[in-house]
């Protein structure tokens, strides 16, 4: 999975992406947020820009600083209407 991620990364250049959170609970140590966001990236090989829809769930922990730190990001691809 992470050698899969660094190659996407390494052959696009991310364009836009806009997160749309739909629900966010949380306790004083750990928060789950679920919603969807709008990715739009350009493959460096020349070829057009692709928009991706997708939802995703996000896990949230507090780290001993008091700061929020990403714990887990799950994420899947909404299909496109045809």
């Amino acid at each position: 999975i992470e050698r899969a991620f660094a190659d996407f990364l390494g052959s696009v250049t991310i364009e836009h992406v806009e997160f749309t959170p739909q629900e966010l609970d949380g306790r004083a140590y750990v928060a789950y947020e679920r919603g969807s966001f709008v990715q739009r990236h350009k493959p460096r090989d020349g070829a057009r820009s692709v928009t991706m829809n997708a939802r995703y769930m996000a896990v949230w922990r507090r780290e001993p600083g008091g700061d929020w730190q990403f714990h887990r990001f799950l994420f899947n691809e909404v299909p496109a209407k045809p």
